[in-house]
């Protein structure tokens, strides 16, 4: 199986998962080492992957079992510019609970994990910008997002 991801006429086409992990008052968050914003752990779908199946085996990945699943939250498309490349990205996004203990920071091949106080993630960037009112629970309802930071 692999990753689907298109690269088709000066575009990347991608299939995503996100996973909002809560603990307490804070959320755990998610950079490439040197880039200077944060995103919510997560990884893209492979062909004839559930997005279920996808967040699972992402997450095992990236972070171990020590999350609980908690159920589908948001789909997205998002329309984005990252190093010069055009993106048009679909993600799916799911609520999931830690459960151990909250560690500082860890790094994980590529990638930094941290958590962040909810409350002041204002004070970082975080990508898609939109997630963050959900993160906060500003907004309960599950739902459908367009996004264009293009336009």
């Amino acid at each position: 199986m692999k990753d689907i991801t298109i690269d088709y006429d000066n575009c990347v086409i991608n299939i995503r998962v996100g996973a909002i992990i809560k603990k307490n008052n804070f959320v755990l968050l998610c950079r490439t080492i040197n880039d200077n914003f944060w995103f919510l752990p997560g990884g893209r779908v492979k062909t004839m992957e559930s997005s279920k199946s996808a967040i699972i085996r992402e997450l095992n990945e990236e972070i171990g079992e020590k999350y609980k699943f908690e159920d589908y939250y948001i789909f997205s498309e998002n329309f984005f510019i990252h190093k010069d490349r055009k993106f048009h990205e679909y993600c799916t996004y799911f609520n999931v609970s830690w459960n151990n203990n909250i560690e500082n920071s860890f790094i994980n091949g590529k990638e930094e994990f941290k958590w962040f106080e909810i409350k002041r993630l204002s004070e970082i960037v975080v990508k898609p910008t939109f997630i963050v009112k959900f993160i906060q629970n500003k907004n309960k309802e599950n739902c459908f997002i367009s996004h264009n930071e293009i336009e």
